[in-house]
């Protein structure tokens, strides 16, 4: 909302915030047995950047809703996406974001809630805080942070991570530097990532693996293909047939590859690992 005059906002507005509902909205955040969120303390007109110890949940809207505010779910086939909506929580509508209320009543969205990674201790971290920390590093292009089913620690983060400068082919996707040099490149980077995600995010949330790709698979708006890597990353076949809207496939097989060649790490290795990585130490 603005001023028509002015164009200023009613509502101060807060990076990282979509700022307050509009008034005749109820906006809450409901936990997984649907109890209201803790309120986040929020830093002066400052909205905090996600970390592990944000209180997240799922953000709902008190019906009944405007006219005409949900005609493209009416029709053949919307029967399940209308009982998601409004069957999850009674008298309420489930938007699937996640996010957070701070004590001032602005809202933070923190991303979809299949995008949310619940670690070993209970605590839920949006894929967004992994994924802001680790793009933090000059080297780093871009990512995406998946959940991953460990053997050790149940559900943990996983990145796909694109340097910058990739040694690859733009068409072929192939190598163009000695693999040797690449994965010192690699390696280095590694651990300057780490080292980031572990100071931004808690030692709790630290990344059970970082997997190199030339590029991260996309739709033809590009839009990052979550759905397309947690398939990779599940062990599951992925191939075009599953993902229609993909860019490119070489990207999926690419990254596909990659998993492939990764190996997760025992508790003992992590052990070392995270101990390495405290001292600016360790491999990817």
């Amino acid at each position: 909302m603005c001023d028509l005059e002015t164009y200023e906002t009613v509502f101060p507005t807060l990076p990282g915030s979509v700022t307050r509902p509009v008034p005749g909205f109820e906006v809450r955040v409901v936990d997984d047995e649907g109890n209201d969120v803790e309120k986040e303390k929020p830093p002066e007109l400052v909205a905090s950047a996600f970390s592990a110890t944000s209180k997240i949940g799922k953000v709902l809207i008190k019906r009944p809703l405007p006219p005409g505010s949900m005609v493209d779910m009416v029709g053949d086939g919307k029967d399940a996406a209308l009982k998601a909506c409004f069957e999850d929580v009674p008298e309420y509508f489930s938007t699937g974001d996640s996010g957070l209320i701070d004590e001032n009543g602005y809202l933070k969205l923190a991303g979809r809630t299949e995008d949310i990674i619940t670690l070993q201790n209970g605590d839920k971290v949006p894929s967004a805080a992994f994924e802001d920390s680790i793009n933090e590093r000059e080297e780093v292009v871009e990512s995406a942070v998946v959940a991953y089913q460990s053997k050790e620690r149940g559900e943990a983060p996983l990145a796909f991570v694109v340097l910058r400068g990739p040694p690859y082919d733009e068409e072929k996707l192939t190598l163009e530097k000695p693999e040797s040099e690449v994965q010192e490149e690699e390696a280095k980077a590694g651990r300057e990532i780490r080292k980031n995600v572990n100071t931004d995010c808690g030692e709790n949330a630290r990344l059970v693996g970082i997997i190199f790709v030339a590029c991260l698979p996309k739709t033809r708006s590009g839009h990052v293909l979550r759905k397309a890597l947690k398939d990779i990353a599940a062990g599951g076949a992925v191939d075009g047939d599953d993902h229609p809207m993909i860019l490119n496939l070489a990207r999926l097989e690419n990254c596909k590859e990659c998993f492939e060649k990764w190996t997760e790490p025992t508790a003992a290795e992590e052990g070392v690992l995270s101990e390495k990585s405290k001292k600016n130490r360790g491999c990817c």
